[in-house]
């Protein structure tokens, strides 16, 4: 090296500064040939402290953020369903207002064109109240008579009571009539009981039903004012049964037809049955045996089934 260049890198070394001591990590990361050249300027990038730039404007202030939390939510519904109640309550009042205003309204329309109608509608007696309104003006004495005071309370009353006598009568009414019916009901069936029970009335079991005897028994005692037992009854529709049959039996109006409509000979001599002789033997013989000739066996079971009919 000349001594040209040793002069002026002691010049260098002895204007420089001294560097701080390093600290152990940045000894044992020393890179020798990079230590930082002196007469660059010193930028401090590595620093602890970075200044940040100034700036010539201020920074505006950011606006506040609405608190869309749920709770906020929640306060605001109440809120508005705080204002809606009461929006509604006041509706209501004046609704209520205008309708007692209405009824007021048609009240005294009604009382001005026909007071008289429309006091006996409310139950007040027309003529009283107008002496009990011109006594009052007289005397000065604001207050209403005892009649004319008490006349719509009786009015009143009087209804209740109407209302609940024919309340009570329907009641009893319907009750009465099905104690009745069950009472015949039962009655019915005491009778058809007893029938079933006993062969001594035979008539009476054909042609009857318990309902029939039921109705016999009443009709004998609204008539007689006696009331028959079920025997009884039973004899008594038994007899009159069988005497109707005798009568039917005996009636020669009635065996007269029962001969036309079976081809019977009216004219026939009682007794006297037809002879078969030589000269008829091929005659066709008779095959039923005349009316006038047979027994009351006979008889019976000959029409027997064909009386009704």
């Amino acid at each position: 090296m000349s001594e040209a260049a040793v002069t002026i890198q002691n010049r260098m070394e002895a204007s420089a500064p001294e560097p701080p001591e390093p600290s152990g990590e940045a000894e044992r990361e020393h890179v020798p040939g990079l230590d930082p050249d002196p007469e660059l300027p010193d930028f401090n990038l590595f620093g602890d402290d970075i200044e940040e730039p100034a700036t010539t404007e201020e920074k505006k202030e950011e606006p506040e953020k609405k608190d869309e939390s749920w709770s906020a939510k929640v306060k605001k519904d109440r809120q508005q369903r705080k204002k809606e109640i009461e929006f509604k309550r006041r509706e209501q009042e004046l609704a209520v207002k205008e309708a007692g205003l209405k009824s007021s309204e048609e009240l005294r329309e009604k009382f001005v064109k026909d007071p008289e109608g429309f006091l006996e509608k409310q139950g007040i007696d027309p003529m009283e109240f107008f002496s009990d309104w011109t006594n009052r003006i007289a005397t000065g004495v604001n207050e209403p008579s005892d009649g004319t005071r008490l006349s719509q309370t009786e009015r009143q009353v009087q209804e209740l009571r109407d209302e609940l006598r024919q309340r009570d009568q329907e009641r009893a009414q319907r009750a009465n009539a099905a104690q009745q019916q069950a009472a015949i009901k039962e009655y019915y069936s005491k009778i058809d009981t007893f029938m079933k029970a006993t062969e001594d009335y035979p008539l009476t079991k054909e042609q009857c039903s318990a309902e029939d005897i039921g109705q016999g028994i009443a009709a004998y005692h609204q008539r007689t004012g006696v009331e028959l037992s079920f025997p009884e009854a039973a004899k008594m529709i038994e007899d009159g049964l069988a005497e109707k049959e005798n009568n039917i039996f005996n009636d020669p109006a009635i065996i007269a037809k029962f001969k036309k409509y079976h081809g019977l000979d009216a004219s026939n001599t009682k007794g006297k049955r037809s002879q078969v002789t030589l000269s008829n033997t091929l005659q066709t013989q008779p095959t039923k045996t005349p009316v006038e000739d047979m027994s009351d066996d006979e008889i019976y079971e000959f029409w027997k089934g064909k009386l009704f009919t």
